[in-house]
């Protein structure tokens, strides 16, 4: 048994090519500017920055200079004891890093200012370092 095709009325018709419309924009949409950069523009790159901690419970660097966005460090242990590396004021704290390891945290900032940072383990022995967090170079500046 063979049905006839049905027919679409106008509004149907019209109704069909609105979606496809919308999906086909939000497709383009989605695939961004063809201009060189763009994509750099509205999605800034991560800032890696890689800490060594020892067994002379100090972080190397103990200075960490970035810019607001999103910040991954890697901690390194060139020794042989545990630590950790905490952000408290940015709710941000890595994985426990044992000798020989490393570990990467991952965290966004989005506040120019200074932010210390700690090994939990070992903030009594003075292991503690500075995060500063200073406005982009091109903030305030509009394209």
């Amino acid at each position: 048994m063979t049905h006839a095709p049905r027919s679409l009325s106008r509004g149907h018709l019209a109704a069909t090519g609105l979606v496809i419309g919308l999906l086909v924009s939000g497709l383009l949409t989605g695939c961004g500017s063809s201009t060189p950069g763009a994509a750099s523009q509205s999605s800034p790159a991560v800032q890696r920055v890689t800490i060594d901690v020892n067994d002379s419970m100090r972080f190397v660097p103990s200075r960490i200079d970035v810019h607001p966005g999103r910040v991954t460090i890697t901690l390194r242990d060139v020794g042989i004891v545990a630590h950790d590396l905490d952000i408290p004021s940015l709710h941000a704290v890595s994985p426990t890093v044992y000798g020989g390891k490393t570990v990467t945290m991952a965290f966004q900032v989005n506040t120019p200012g200074t932010y210390a940072f700690i090994c939990d383990f070992h903030l009594t022995e003075g292991m503690v370092g500075t995060l500063i967090v200073s406005p982009a170079a091109d903030a305030g500046t509009k394209p």
